[in-house]
């Protein structure tokens, strides 16, 4: 059964939502074949209407920042002297504009949120949670890949990206694009295009992403001549869980979490070792199922990061 045939039957669809905490939402999934200077590669499109479970808590981390009330960022100010001026009725780096001693570094900060200074606010100090706060839900991307080797001298074939397509009252609805190259020389095609959708975020979020996702493609562009650009922000949600939880759980796998966290365990999911063979038994035979399997993966581990993303900053 293909990933099409599997995402259009309404009870396959109520069970993998409800699986990962939704509701269970209409799915409308599109493959479409798009070429460029590049040449030729897929790009499959998911909709999903509805709420994943994690809307509500997501929508809560923006809105109820704390970069804006972290006072250590600002010099000269401790755990003790934070407590101290927050005695005082200074309960943010803005209400500290008006303080006679702070007033000068207060400004500088303060200017430096305005300005979206990552680098600048993290070596001050502000955490990764406190940073996505200063981005709109729309601004951040969730990024998984596929690739043929652990290495980046050899090819990659599979970039799914998922991100926030709107934001109501009812919650927010949800975009997967997944940039598949049915053939390795297919690979310069979905990174041009690829690169060229990433500039429209601000912040991206991965699993072992500062390690192996990000500069893998990054290795890639290079090799096709591309000049791609990464967004400013990127967020490991693995150092996130290992600060957390190493020594707590078994081990800090996604699936781990995903288990030990959501309550979920993955059923009939393809290991993630086995993909690069998969992968290569789908272009030399056609097996359609195999490449169904490791689009179903790819998507698993994109949703369970959305949710992973609240349970680990909330």
């Amino acid at each position: 059964m293909s990933l099409f045939q599997r995402l259009n039957q309404t009870k396959s669809q109520q069970d993998l939502f409800t699986s990962v905490g939704g509701k269970g939402q209409d799915v409308v999934v599109t493959k479409e074949r798009k070429v460029n200077q590049l040449g030729n590669y897929s790009l499959l499109t998911e909709m999903i209407f509805g709420d994943l479970g994690c809307s509500h808590s997501m929508q809560q981390l923006y809105r109820h920042s704390k970069l804006g009330q972290n006072l250590q960022l600002l010099g000269g100010i401790g755990p003790s002297k934070m407590d101290k001026i927050k005695g005082e009725g200074y309960e943010t780096i803005e209400d500290l504009r008006c303080h006679s001693q702070f007033k000068r570094e207060a400004e500088m900060v303060f200017k430096l949120i305005e300005l979206k200074a990552i680098k600048q606010l993290r070596r001050r100090g502000a955490s990764d949670s406190q940073l996505l706060t200063m981005f709109k839900p729309q601004e951040l991307v969730f990024l998984d890949i596929e690739a043929t080797s652990l290495y980046p001298n050899q090819p990659l074939f599979l970039v799914g990206i998922m991100y926030c397509s709107s934001v109501s009252a009812q919650g927010m609805e949800f975009k997967i694009q997944q940039y598949l190259g049915e053939a390795p020389a297919e690979e310069g095609a979905l990174l041009l295009d690829l690169g060229q959708t990433l500039r429209e975020f601000q912040a991206v979020v991965t699993y072992n992403g500062n390690k192996y996702d990000l500069p893998y493609i990054q290795e890639r562009w290079k090799a096709h001549k591309i000049e791609g650009k990464m967004p400013g922000l990127a967020v490991d949600l693995l150092l996130q869980a290992r600060r957390r939880y190493k020594g707590i759980l078994p081990n800090c796998k996604l699936q781990t979490l995903e288990q030990e966290l959501l309550g979920f365990k993955r059923q009939g999911d393809i290991p993630g070792y086995i993909i690069p063979r998969a992968y290569y038994d789908y272009v030399n035979r056609g097996n359609q199922d195999v490449m169904d399997k490791i689009l179903y993966h790819n998507r698993l581990d994109l949703i369970y990061m959305v949710k992973l993303l609240q349970k680990l900053f909330n």
